[in-house]
C-alpha cells in the first residue's frame, strides 16, 4: 500500500516548549519559557514591519537585453544618499518580461528592487553560467586584532544571555560582540566524530554568535538575547571579542516579481542556466518577499554564512531543473544566522528547507510547504544548532513515497 507521503515536520532544536504564535513583535513572536529565543529572526529582528520604500527609478522592458538598464538603475540609486531610515530608494520594474544575460548585483546598502507583482513582472535569465540571477553582497569583515576574553565558569547554560568574563568593564553598552564556541578535539571525541571515515578536525565546526551588549557588570556581560548552545569548559568553553564590520551591507529588499532561470532551455535535467535566484553574503537586515522562482538548479534563495537577520516571506520555488543529487534543489537554504522563512512553498526540491554547515542560529522555518519533494529538510553539512521547523509540511514525490 502506498502511503500518502504527507508528513508533518515539527522539529525544535534543544528547546523545552514548542508553543509559537504570530504576534506583536512583527513577523514572529515566541512564548516565554523557551530556552532558545527565535523572536530575533528576520529583518531587523522582526521588531518592525518590512517597509514599502518609495520608487526612485522606473525601468520598462525593452524587448531585448535589459541587463544594462536594470543594473544601471541599481547603480544610479546606489549613488544617492541614505535617508533617516537607512534607504536610498527603489528600482521599480514595470509590468512585462525583462531579459538579462548576466546576473544583477546589489553591493550598496539601502536599495530595493521591486516588480509590479509575481504574476505581471518576469525577469528571465538567459546565461548558461551557474551564477546567481541577483547577488546581494557587501565587503568581508575586517580581520581585526580585538582582544579575546575567555568565558569563565564550568558551563554557560543553553539560552543564557549572561556571560561571565574578567574585566567586563572594557565593553560598552550597545557595542557589538562576537561570541565563539570552539570545536575542540575533546568535543569531537565525545560525539564519536573522530572515526576514520568521518574524522572531524578541531576548528572546522566552530560556532559564532553576533550579539549586542545590553548591560555591563564588573565580571559579566548581559547580551540582548541568549545563545543557542551551551558553552562547556570541558569542550573548550568560549571567547568574546568586539566586532566591527563597516563594509557590511544593510537594508536591501527584493520583492514582487518572478525570476525565471531559462538559461539555454533544454529538458528538465539541463543545468546550463543560472543556479541561484537570490544569494546573500556579508549582509544584514535583508528581505525577499512575494517572489516566484522558476527553473533553478541550485537554490531559489541561498543565505551564505555571513548573512544575518534576513526574512524570506511568501515565496515560491517552482519547476527546478537539474539532476537529482549533489548540492542541487536546495530551494530555501541558509548557512547564516537569525534567518526567518515564513510561508514559503517549494516543489520538486531535494532539500527544500536546508541549513548549512556550522550554522549557529537562531533560524526559523514557519508555515512552509515542501510539495513533491525528493529528500529531507534540515541540517546539511554535519552540524547546525538553534533551528526551528514549525508547521512545515512535506509531501513526498511519487518515486520517493513509502510502499
Amino acid at each position: 500500500m502506498v502511503a500518502s507521503g504527507l508528513r508533518r515536520l515539527v522539529f525544535v532544536a534543544t528547546i523545552l516548549s514548542s508553543w509559537i504564535h504570530l504576534g506583536v513583535r512583527g513577523e514572529s513572536e515566541f512564548a516565554a519559557g523557551l530556552e532558545i529565543d527565535f523572536s530575533h529572526c528576520g529583518f531587523r529582528e522582526s521588531s518592525e514591519a518590512i517597509p514599502l520604500v518609495p520608487t526612485t527609478l522606473l525601468v520598462t522592458p525593452s524587448g531585448g537585453d535589459d541587463t544594462a538598464a536594470i543594473q544601471g538603475a541599481i547603480d544610479a540609486v546606489a549613488r544617492m544618499p541614505v535617508d533617516a531610515e537607512g534607504f536610498r530608494g527603489t528600482v521599480a520594474l514595470e509590468e512585462g518580461v525583462f531579459t538579462i544575460s548576466k546576473g544583477l548585483e546589489i553591493s550598496r546598502s539601502g536599495i530595493v528592487l521591486r516588480g509590479r507583482g509575481m504574476d505581471v513582472t518576469r525577469v528571465v535569465g538567459t546565461s548558461p553560467d551557474r551564477e546567481p540571477m541577483i547577488r546581494v553582497f557587501g565587503e568581508a569583515r575586517e580581520a581585526g586584532r580585538a582582544s579575546l576574553h575567555r568565558v569563565l565558569g564550568e558551563a554557560t547554560p543553553l539560552g543564557s544571555s549572561t556571560l561571565r568574563i574578567a574585566h567586563g568593564g572594557e565593553f560598552q553598552i550597545g557595542s557589538t560582540i562576537l561570541v565563539t564556541r570552539p570545536s575542540s578535539q575533546t568535543w569531537i571525541e565525545a560525539l564519536g566524530m573522530d572515526r576514520d571515515r568521518i574524522s572531524w578536525k578541531p576548528g572546522t565546526r566552530d560556532l559564532f554568535w553576533e550579539r549586542r551588549v545590553a548591560e555591563v557588570k564588573e565580571e559579566a556581560l548581559v547580551l540582548d538575547f541568549g545563545l543557542t548552545m551551551p558553552l562547556d569548559a570541558r569542550f573548550g568553553g568560549g571567547t568574546v571579542s568586539t566586532l566591527e564590520w563597516n563594509g557590511r551591507l544593510r537594508n536591501v529588499g527584493i520583492e514582487s516579481l518572478t525570476l525565471d532561470a531559462e538559461g539555454i532551455g533544454g529538458g528538465p535535467r539541463n543545468e546550463d542556466r543560472p543556479w541561484f535566484g537570490v544569494t546573500v553574503d556579508n549582509a544584514r537586515d535583508i528581505w525577499v518577499r512575494q517572489v516566484a522562482f522558476e527553473k533553478f538548479s541550485g537554490s531559489a534563495v541561498a543565505l551564505w554564512e555571513t548573512a544575518s537577520r534576513v526574512t524570506v516571506r511568501d515565496c515560491l520555488s517552482l519547476d527546478p531543473r537539474s539532476e537529482i543529487g549533489g548540492e542541487r534543489r536546495r530551494a530555501f537554504f541558509t548557512a547564516g544566522s537569525q534567518s526567518l522563512f515564513l510561508r514559503c512553498w517549494s516543489e520538486g526540491g531535494i532539500h527544500d528547507f536546508g541549513v548549512g554547515h556550522a550554522a549557529a542560529g537562531p533560524i526559523a522555518f514557519v508555515e512552509c510547504v515542501a510539495h513533491d519533494t525528493n529528500g529531507d529538510s534540515g541540517a546539511l553539512g554535519s552540524w547546525a544548532t538553534g533551528v526551528l521547523f514549525d508547521n512545515v509540511l512535506a509531501a513526498l514525490a511519487l518515486s520517493q513515497a513509502e510502499v
